[in-house]
């Protein structure tokens, strides 16, 4: 059993609030519709649609990509304009309710509960991780491990390695960590007093409707359905906002899908970052360009394990949802952006 020797912090801000400037007083935008959000209530499956023939989507093509999606393994495929759903096909034997493990999805949905503590005041993103945690959540030395902070855990750059050993300074290295990573959770368990399941149920699954995910049994993953993580794209598409609850602070959405630190720039918090001149995968194989460069410049991705995906493209006010299993192709990406793209207006 661990010892937790918990230490004092502050509460800290998320963002300074950015200035009302002169322009915006003189030229006001203009009143836009409300924008459409699905129901919450559990048991209410309506969803508004748009047609794809009446906005132009080319029928031929469209049908390409479903035969894609298929033949790569695919059980859910969902993509929403404006909300609505535009696109909608489910493949061997999945409906809109089938869930599966989404794996590192995950890691995007804690991201947005982080802000939300954040914003709360019960989590400093500069304070080190023992605090909540106790000394002893590492295998390093109580003076090294209390260099440590929630930042520097949720960018990927904790110096540790996945058997918690230091083997750099914090903020000097990264390296896709899941292991250290998940000790962010804990952090939650521990600020809130709840289990996480029921802490992102109540913070965020509950208020957007999400009643088909749950965490695995282990708690060390989501799994979810094509339609609720729709949701939850669409939750960060319009900025934190669900109807007229803003659940989290639009300052910290932007930021989380902004480059956490300049050793990967197609690395967030915990989001990955389209449009960077250069990026690092999972693995640690490096390149230059975009991350996708099929795929337009302003996506950020959730991504999971078996290409479980979550786009969020805010030029086309889209949000994208693909589920299944391996694909069997390392262009995977790609391969279906180039396919979207020849079917989209």
């Amino acid at each position: 059993m661990k010892t937790h020797l918990l230490l004092a912090v502050a509460p800290c801000a998320i963002l300074a609030l950015a200035p009302h400037t002169e322009a915006q007083a003189l030229f006001p935008r203009r009143p836009q519709p409300a924008p459409y959000f699905p129901p919450t209530a559990p048991g209410n499956v309506t969803w508004a649609t748009l047609d794809p023939a009446a906005l132009g989507w080319d029928a031929a093509a469209t049908q390409a990509l479903f035969d894609f999606l298929e033949q790569t393994n695919s059980r859910s495929f969902v993509l929403l304009q404006g909300g609505k759903i535009v696109l909608e096909r489910y493949f061997n034997g999945a409906d809109f309710r089938s869930t599966q493990p989404v794996f590192s999805v995950t890691k995007s949905v804690t991201a947005t509960q982080l802000g939300g503590l954040v914003e709360q005041g019960l989590v400093d993103l500069d304070a080190p991780m023992s605090t909540y945690l106790g000394l002893g959540w590492t295998q390093a030395s109580p003076l090294n491990e209390l260099q440590i902070t929630v930042r520097e855990v949720a960018q990927m750059t904790s110096g540790l390695d996945s058997s918690f050993l230091p083997v750099a300074a914090p903020g000097t290295v990264w390296f896709y960590n899941t292991p250290v990573y998940r000790e962010l959770l804990d952090v939650f368990e521990a600020v809130s007093g709840l289990p996480r399941a029921e802490f992102t149920r109540q913070a965020l699954l509950d208020p957007i409707g999400m009643h088909d995910t749950q965490y695995e049994p282990g708690g060390q993953y989501l799994l979810s359905s094509g339609r609720d993580l729709a949701r939850f794209g669409l939750l960060v598409l319009r900025d934190g906002r669900w109807k007229s609850r803003q659940l989290f602070d639009p300052r910290w959405i932007e930021e989380m899908r902004t480059p956490s630190q300049d050793l990967n720039p197609a690395y967030g918090w915990l989001w990955w970052i389209n449009g960077q001149d250069r990026w690092v995968s999972t693995g640690g194989q490096s390149g230059t360009g975009p991350l996708v460069p099929a795929a337009p410049a302003d996506t950020t991705m959730a991504l999971g394990l078996g290409d479980q995906k979550v786009f969020v493209v805010p030029s086309r006010d889209w949000v994208i949802v693909r589920q299944g299993g391996l694909t069997g192709s390392s262009f995977f990406n790609s391969e279906l952006w180039l396919r979207i793209e020849a079917a989209a207006p």
